[in-house]
């Protein structure tokens, strides 16, 4: 960001930090390495990381896509679950986690609409919507395959202990490559 100054690599960055960050906590390395001493984080911070790694995933895949321009509506309503992450973390910061938890699982549905409006972007002629629907897709199905070992839905082994890893590793990829095009 700092060579090119595009906007979209500034929302790149904070979108790749927060959801290393996500990774981080769910691997249990945040409340050991980042802050061992402090229980109110170590509690709340499963909740945050995914409050700000699903607001920063929105923030990037709408500029990227310029939904605004070639997805008007599906931008409205993407831009509408920054709202509910909003009221995610003011419920975490009260401690209502089980509400907070729902309405974060409820906002994730805003990767299905991004998806939708990757294809309609590629579908209207924008060639950086198809590497975003290719990366995002990997990115999603790793996620599913990691959340379904956690419901007991899938097995749990190295490939589903590593599907999110290895599926958000493939995504940076493609995005890096995406951005450079």
């Amino acid at each position: 960001w700092f060579t090119v100054r595009d906007k979209n690599y500034l929302f790149y960055v904070f979108y790749i930090f927060f959801v290393g960050l996500t990774q981080l906590v769910l691997n249990g390395y945040g409340n050991q390495f980042f802050w061992p001493s402090s229980t109110w984080l170590a509690i709340r911070a499963t909740h945050f990381s995914g409050i700000l790694s699903g607001s920063a995933t929105v923030l990037f895949a709408l500029n990227y896509l310029q939904t605004k321009k070639y997805t008007p509506t599906i931008h409205k309503i993407v831009l509408g679950f920054t709202l509910i992450y909003f009221f995610a973390a003011v419920l975490t910061f009260l401690g209502y986690f089980v509400v907070a938890f729902n309405l974060i699982n409820l906002s994730a549905l805003a990767a299905f609409l991004l998806l939708i409006a990757a294809y309609k972007g590629m579908k209207s002629g924008y060639r950086p919507a198809s590497y975003f629907l290719v990366a995002f897709s990997i990115f999603i199905v790793g996620v599913m395959v990691f959340a379904l070992k956690d419901f007991g839905v899938l097995p749990y082994n190295n490939i589903t202990l590593y599907a999110l890893p290895v599926g958000s590793a493939l995504e940076v990829v493609l995005l890096s490559f995406a951005l450079a095009d």
